[in-house]
């Protein structure tokens, strides 16, 4: 257990660790101990959410626009699906979670369906994707090992079905730290 934040380090760049068994007593795991998964290192980004594609009216959103529109809080528990990957054997490839790649927050956001009504859907547009500044190992091989290739997180409606996305809620954990300690 790293001492200096009560997380169990499993690799220290990028940074993953899960929460100690206590955390995980109470209803909701403080933030400072909720598990961390991270395929790649956390890039810079400008703050901006941009909407285009197959839609009527791109736009793009700051923090701020974001945080002037209607949210809702969601308490949800989210798990790695490699949690306990360690007590597997053979021993699969990817992280070597004990256990405790699990934590409950309350997470906070603007519903996804709002954001996309503002931009007007084509009748043709049929997927949504999204696109973000991490970057990573994207070949072929690399995916079959687990790897996933660079996150998406700019809104796209897709006139052409090619990804089978589910815009239900679109949500962030209220005052999540920017960094863990490591």
């Amino acid at each position: 257990m790293d001492s200096s934040s009560g997380l169990t380090t499993i690799r220290a760049e990028p940074f993953n660790a899960e929460a100690p068994l206590t955390a995980l007593e109470a209803p909701i795991t403080p933030t400072s101990l909720h598990f961390v998964r991270r395929n790649f290192a956390l890039p810079e980004h400008d703050g901006q959410l941009t909407i285009g594609g197959a839609v009527a009216s791109p736009f793009t959103l700051t923090i701020g626009d974001l945080c002037a529109m209607h949210r809702k809080e969601l308490v949800v528990t989210l798990e790695c699906a490699g949690n306990a990957r360690l007590g597997q054997m053979p021993l699969p490839v990817g992280e070597p979670w004990t256990g405790n790649a699990v934590s409950t927050a309350r997470w906070t956001g603007v519903l996804l369906s709002e954001v996309l009504e503002k931009a007007e859907p084509s009748d043709g547009g049929v997927a949504v994707s999204f696109e973000g500044a991490d970057q990573g190992p994207s070949d072929q091989e690399e995916n079959r090992r687990g790897q996933l290739h660079p996150g998406r997180r700019r809104g796209q409606v897709h006139d052409d079905g090619r990804e089978q996305a589910d815009p239900n809620v679109e949500t962030q954990r209220q005052s999540q730290p920017r960094h863990h300690p490591s």
